[in-house]
């Protein structure tokens, strides 16, 4: 069962890295679909708000999905999905084309996302939850790291289209195997009782409070806020990454290795993250991530140039936690009785943020010819989150 638990996680780690990869080099995709398409940044930046819009809604159906179809089936489906998308891209001649698809792909990003994937850890992950967590983290920044300069040169070599068809072939390649070849489903299919308990395998014994009694409680909704101002925060910044360090000094390629840079710090903060969870617990850790975002955000209105933009980017990449917040809060709060469902709300306030995030970012921008405006509102929104979050942990409902 041990060597099924490791082949599980590994698998996880792959899809939602190649996964969710491809929704954080899309800021590469901006500018040039804007060109191609003859429409403002704005208006191409309308895709995030459609995929977040579905993501939502399919991180509300997550619990009900996980209890009625077996999760490699979902992720194929999200495979599927983010292939289709990439297609769009590379046949779309105008926006319509581009914003049905992206709805699709929002579906793709919590199937074969940080929603379901924590969740299928959450199955297998025992007491180190959270650093097998923060695995999703550290494997997302490796592929990124690597692809985001790959993806920025190869769209200036090839172009937008031909990049994006080979990109969604590649990931989804990569999701399908890892799905069908590498993840187990429940460990209630593999095990007995007695293995469960000899292994200390996760899902052996549900304890915690219903959804009905968690619904009544303030910190759920204090977390769920939280969730969703961390992400807005974020979700503005890196998605209007290429464009916000170019508006720093530097071109397409400098600003490419700044999204390089990101993804490497993702790693060290992600798997600092993991520990301080498992040792001190969520409040201190998401506090921390949230107080070091703060401050890089006034940062980044100061800063200039290459040197700049990679302190920038080291240092808001303690805001990459975001998709992990409620994986590691709610059961803490809560137990383990409903951690289907409550991931999947957290998600569904991470899509939340995430929906509204890159869009207003890209109006203030239009509005202001700056920056500016959004990166002193994400400061205000993750000081709130840090706040939030520390109150939650001080009102842990007593449940045992």
């Amino acid at each position: 069962m041990k060597a099924r638990s490791i082949k599980t996680i590994i698998g996880c780690v792959l899809i939602t890295a190649f996964c969710t990869s491809t929704y954080q080099t899309l800021t590469n995709y901006v500018v040039p679909l804007s060109q191609l398409l003859g429409a403002s940044v704005g208006e191409v930046s309308l895709i995030y708000t459609y995929s977040g819009l579905a993501g939502l809604v399919c991180s509300l159906m997550l619990g009900k999905l996980v209890k009625k179809m077996k999760a490699r089936v979902l992720m194929t489906v999200a495979a599927l999905l983010l292939i289709a998308f990439h297609v769009s891209i590379y046949l779309a001649t105008g926006l319509m084309l581009l914003y049905v698809a992206s709805f699709l792909y929002g579906f793709a990003t919590i199937l074969g996302g940080f929603g379901l994937c924590l969740t299928v850890i959450a199955w297998w992950a025992g007491k180190n939850a959270g650093k097998a967590m923060s695995m999703l983290s550290v494997g997302l920044g490796l592929v990124t790291m690597v692809a985001a300069p790959i993806v920025a040169g190869s769209i200036e070599t090839y172009g937008a289209r031909n990049t994006a068809l080979v990109q969604g072939l590649i990931c989804g390649g990569v999701m399908l195997f890892a799905a069908w070849f590498l993840v187990s489903e429940h460990p209630s299919n593999y095990q007995t009782e007695q293995v469960q308990e000899s292994e200390g395998q996760a899902g052996q014994t549900l304890e915690g409070m219903e959804m009905k009694a968690i619904f009544k409680t303030v910190p759920f909704w204090a977390v769920f806020l939280a969730i969703l101002l961390f992400n807005l925060a974020i979700s503005g910044f890196s998605n209007n990454a290429a464009s916000l360090y170019q508006t720093m000094g530097v071109d397409a390629v400098n600003a490419a290795f700044g999204i390089s840079a990101f993804n490497l710090a993702q790693i060290l903060w992600a798997f600092a993250f993991g520990v301080v969870v498992d040792k001190y617990g969520p409040g201190l850790a998401v506090s921390v991530c949230a107080i070091f975002g703060a401050v890089t955000m006034v940062l980044a209105t100061m800063l200039s140039g290459l040197p700049g933009v990679l302190i920038i980017a080291c240092l808001i990449a303690s805001m990459s936690i975001g998709g992990n917040i409620g994986a590691v809060t709610y059961p803490k709060l809560f137990g383990n009785r409903e951690t289907g469902t409550l991931v999947g709300l957290a998600s569904a306030a991470a899509s939340m943020g995430g929906m509204f995030g890159a869009p207003v970012a890209a109006f203030l921008y239009d509005a202001a010819g700056s920056y500016d405006p959004y990166l002193y509102t994400g400061t205000a929104l993750s000081l709130l989150c840090a706040f939030l979050i520390g109150y939650s942990v001080k009102k842990k409902p007593a449940w045992k």
